[in-house]
């Protein structure tokens, strides 16, 4: 399911304009991109949790050359 997606389907079952409910979505993710852009946690309790991890830097090898990247 793709953003579209998902609004549509929250539309048909809220009631709620597809406009309406772009505005809200929107605004959701707006909201939780500012907190992890602030490396702060969000937490939506009965959804999930929300936060950044740095992790350490990996080699690959290109499979065409086998260079090290």
């Amino acid at each position: 399911m793709n953003k579209k997606e998902l609004i549509a389907a929250v539309a048909e079952t809220t009631g709620l304009t597809q406009k309406q409910v772009g505005v809200i979505t929107n605004a959701i993710f707006a909201e939780l991109t500012q907190q992890l852009s602030q490396r702060e946690r969000m937490l939506i309790r009965g959804f999930g949790t929300f936060d950044v991890a740095d992790r350490a830097p990996r080699t690959i090898v290109h499979p065409g050359d086998g260079k090290k990247m």
